[in-house]
């Protein structure tokens, strides 16, 4: 086994060094794929990624939580905030001003959340989170992303102002 460490995901969480590493079992190009979570270089989380995912954990910390948004899934604080949610897919997780912004899909729709407020417009597909050429853009108090709905695609901005 080899530990990759994604530099780039560090954050700093109850006064631990949370980092995150991905490890490829047996040779580069294994199907067996494992994403790590470490607390000042100890493990206290592993999941195990899917096969043929494009493994793009995105490893956040948001009050006293650590959170790992990966193949569609939630996790905070080693559990699965999908299970609890009723959601088949939480992507996109990130703050805006301060509070958490996700796109859910739940029952064939897609739709949005910021701040526990379920927003009421939905969507057939919300185009983000690795999808060549629709890559999510932010910054401290917006989001960006295109959705199709109903065979149109939009350009959409959410800000946390506007709330």
């Amino acid at each position: 086994d080899r530990a990759i460490p994604a530099g780039a995901n560090a954050a700093a969480f109850k006064g631990q060094a949370i980092t995150l590493a991905e490890i490829t079992v047996s040779h580069p190009f294994a199907e067996n794929r494992q994403v790590q979570v470490l607390a000042d270089g100890a493990v206290i989380f592993r999941y195990d990624l899917l096969p043929g995912s494009p493994a793009s954990p995105r490893l956040a910390t948001w009050e006293d939580h650590w959170l790992l948004n990966i193949d569609g899934m939630l996790i905070m604080d080693g559990r699965c905030e999908n299970e609890r949610l009723g959601y088949a897919a939480i992507r996109g997780w990130m703050l805006l001003g301060g509070k958490p912004f996700y796109f859910f899909h739940k029952d064939g729709q897609e739709r949005i959340s910021y701040d526990g407020v379920l927003y009421e417009v939905v969507y057939d597909q919300i185009l983000c989170c690795g999808e060549p050429g629709f890559e999510t853009g932010r910054n401290d108090r917006m989001a960006w992303f295109y959705a199709a709905r109903e065979g149109s695609l939009y350009y959409l901005e959410f800000s946390s102002a506007a709330r």
